[in-house]
């Protein structure tokens, strides 16, 4: 019997994004699909949109941020596997979640994560998220990132760790897989899984910020790299160090 999928899309004052995350999701072929949106009570047209809506399990309500709405929509979820596509995502092509769930068969991973396309408001490449192979040290400590919205993962490995800290701040999500990874290693996926807005929160802020999280994440998550909180912090700040000397450099060439 195929495994079944969740796609999880969140939503606020984004008519325009969400119709697009929605006919990405109708276009996938060879693939059953349950698609919950969780809606922070719109007041853009949103409730409009979801009420013709068919086949799909959705609710619109104040919310207390992203990764409460989250929560509550993977809280919904009666499938094998759960995948996070905001409003305003896509997916790779129209064939991306069957080759997921052909992958998850084959390898019978856990928990997987792909490539993510950066994409600017015209719709026109600008970089792209993800890499290869997964390294937890790299991950914990704050030099490579996994694109959320090409993550993938088993409900059943969600219901152990516990869901998304909802006090934690933007970066919850990188916080939620590194507990993953302390759990089970990902299985990569050499594809491009979705595109996404290089506009959003996560995509402009700065590099400080994000080694800062990874900081407060390996403490949260009880994982260190080196076997000392202490020398992790330093490694971490070389990286961030190394990575602004890197930036500039380009800047200037």
């Amino acid at each position: 019997m195929q495994p079944t999928i969740s796609v999880i899309t969140i939503s606020f004052n984004d008519v325009v994004g969400l119709r697009r995350t929605r006919e990405s999701v109708t276009s996938q072929k060879g693939a059953r699909i349950e698609h919950i949106i969780v809606d922070g009570g719109s007041t853009d047209g949103t409730k409009s949109l979801l009420s013709t809506l068919v086949g799909v399990d959705w609710t619109s309500c104040p919310d207390n941020g992203r990764y409460d709405a989250m929560n509550r929509g993977i809280a919904r979820a009666k499938t094998d596997l759960i995948w996070l596509m905001h409003a305003g995502d896509t997916f790779g092509d129209d064939y991306t979640v069957q080759k997921v769930i052909r992958s998850y068969v084959q390898e019978e991973w856990s928990w997987a994560y792909g490539f993510c396309r950066i994409m600017d408001p015209s719709g026109v490449m600008i970089g792209f998220g993800g890499f290869a192979p997964f390294d937890i040290r790299r991950f914990a400590l704050g030099e490579s990132v996994i694109p959320h919205q090409a993550a993938i993962f088993e409900r059943q490995l969600h219901q152990q760790v516990g869901g998304y800290d909802e006090k934690f701040g933007l970066a919850a999500d990188q916080l939620y897989m590194l507990k993953l990874a302390k759990l089970r290693s990902p299985y990569v996926i050499g594809e491009f899984l979705c595109n996404f807005d290089g506009n959003g929160a996560g995509s402009v802020r700065g590099k400080w910020p994000h080694f800062a999280d990874m900081n407060r994440s390996r403490k949260l998550a009880s994982v260190t790299v080196s076997g000392s909180s202490l020398i992790d912090r330093i490694l971490s700040l070389g990286l961030f160090l190394a990575t602004a000397v890197k930036a500039r450099a380009k800047k200037l060439l």
